[in-house]
């Protein structure tokens, strides 16, 4: 039905509207509760999903840091998740509160959040290897006598004196 309207529309030169994901998603009644400088119980909700996403690495390791810090409980059914605030008896579907609070949006947050813990590690990596390179250059450096040499300037006194002498 989607498909037929759009070319309905196309063929009758008017717009198309395009899938609406915000990703963040406030009712009339929060966008009021804003505008009062209140916050309403799903911008707790959201905070809460904000803090657990942040602390954690995969989907299982944020369900429990959402229950065991906040007391959120999480409900995934197929591709659908919910979200439930202590303080209500129902859970609120994590679309109504935007695309990044959906399954899809938190596994990609992960994935970028894995991605630069490895980074890191490799950073950290190379710069153990580095700092081990240039201990062996200054090493190998002394060996050859081109580090610091005290006795050289002994021998370039008496080189000295003896020039002075003759």
């Amino acid at each position: 039905a989607r498909s037929l309207s759009d070319e309905v529309c196309k063929s009758h030169d008017l717009s198309v509207v395009k899938e609406h994901n915000a990703s963040v998603r406030h009712t009339l009644a929060e966008q009021h509760l804003l505008e009062k400088n209140k916050i309403s119980w799903k911008d707790e909700l959201r905070e809460a999903i904000e803090y657990a996403r942040d602390n954690s690495t995969n989907f299982d390791s944020f369900k429990r840091h959402l229950n065991d810090v906040y007391g959120v409980e999480t409900k995934l059914r197929g591709k659908t998740l919910s979200f439930k605030h202590p303080e209500r008896e129902r859970f609120i579907r994590a679309n109504k509160l935007g695309a990044d609070y959906e399954r899809e949006g938190l596994e990609h947050v992960f994935a970028r959040q894995i991605e630069r813990e490895q980074e890191h590690e490799r950073a950290i990596s190379r710069n153990e290897g580095t700092q081990r390179t240039d201990e062996k250059l200054y090493q190998s450096s002394h060996e050859r006598g081109n580090g610091e040499r005290s006795h050289d300037t002994q021998s370039i006194e008496s080189d000295s004196r003896k020039i002075g002498q003759s």
